[in-house]
């Protein structure tokens, strides 16, 4: 059966990844599909107006998120969201008392 135009625009909900992410070889795969979870979530944000003083919009992503999407184990989880932070595709910010940590997604044409 073949999808007719009418209804499978109406059907989809697409990830994207921005084709200078796609580009780059020195990225691992699953990190840049982390990053485009990431990415896709500033849609939320922005709904939701989830910034901050700056205007700088954040997404709240759990460590337990990231096991569940990436089907991986925490550890794993954890040394992803590091990964990122180092490659410089986000930001990790730490809100303390119990409060989920911020996570500010870069563009990728400043990494």
């Amino acid at each position: 059966m073949r999808y007719k135009f009418t209804v499978a625009k109406e059907q989809f909900n697409f990830l994207q990844m921005p084709r200078k992410l796609k580009e780059r070889k020195d990225i691992k795969p699953e990190l840049k599909y982390l990053y485009v979870l990431m990415y896709d979530l500033l849609k939320v944000s922005m709904e939701n107006m989830w910034c901050d003083e700056n205007d700088d919009v954040y997404i709240y992503m759990s460590v337990e998120t990231i096991e569940e999407e990436m089907c991986c184990s925490k550890k794993t989880a954890i040394k992803m969201k590091k990964d990122l932070e180092k490659i410089g595709l986000i930001e990790d910010i730490q809100m303390g008392c119990n409060k989920p940590n911020r996570i500010y997604v870069h563009k990728i044409e400043e990494v």
